[in-house]
């Protein structure tokens, strides 16, 4: 149900990772599609009563903040919520995110302003032109829609540092932290600073020239509390 790619100066290997929809509920949309469509039913009589900006579609649509789940053979299980891009808001593919109550996906501030505040965090894997690599561009015009992966392993941004490797069998030293970057994750310990739920998933040394690195979310994964 999708294909996701990652460029050069984002993954040195440039991976494609190739979701395919566990729960039988995507649809026309698979997980790497942004879409301008608003979700949900069309006005109508009955069941369809609703006033919306579409009609209904001939199969399922999905709703905010609706999760799925999904499989790929190198990353295993995953699972993604759907939220919408406000206009004029450019997200690159990696992009740590956050959604107010109104299910839009918001970049997670640096970490002076994040820290502390409990927020769940999800990671932008759709691409405005469908599998460039390229992220979510701004639309000055209309909101956007998208799937963010909440859960599983995903190529998230991180400061320009270099990280080193996780052991295999070691259940520890694989903390992940928010950035003093917006968006971005980093490994430096701070208080307050930590993502719940979330471990550095590379074998290998991910040096500065790499924008992004395979970190592991266990689905419910918030930024500490107060």
């Amino acid at each position: 149900m999708a294909k996701i790619s990652y460029l050069a100066a984002q993954v040195p290997a440039t991976p494609t990772y190739n979701w395919s929809a566990v729960d039988s509920t995507l649809g026309d949309l698979d997980l790497g599609v942004v879409s301008t469509d608003a979700p949900g039913v069309g006005a109508g009589t009955g069941i369809n009563n609703i006033t919306t900006s579409i009609a209904p579609r001939p199969i399922f649509q999905p709703v905010l903040g609706q999760i799925v789940r999904a499989w790929e053979p190198t990353l295993g299980f995953g699972e993604f919520i759907y939220l919408s891009v406000p206009t004029s808001t450019a997200m690159p593919l990696g992009t740590l995110v956050g959604w107010d109550t109104f299910y839009n996906a918001v970049a997670i501030p640096a970490k002076a302003t994040s820290q502390k505040t409990g927020l769940a965090v999800a990671v932008c894997v759709s691409s405005t032109v469908t599998n460039s690599g390229a992220g979510i561009t701004s639309n000055t015009s209309s909101k956007q829609y998208a799937w963010f992966q909440c859960g599983g392993q995903v190529q998230t941004l991180k400061t320009a540092i270099n990280v080193t490797p996780v052991a295999a069998g070691t259940l520890t030293g694989a903390a992940v932290y928010v950035s003093t970057t917006a968006g971005r994750v980093y490994a430096t310990a701070s208080a307050g600073g930590q993502i719940l739920g979330a471990r550095f998933f590379n074998t290998a040394t991910v040096t500065t020239t790499a924008s992004c690195i395979l970190v592991y979310f266990d689905g419910r994964s918030t930024i500490e509390g107060a």
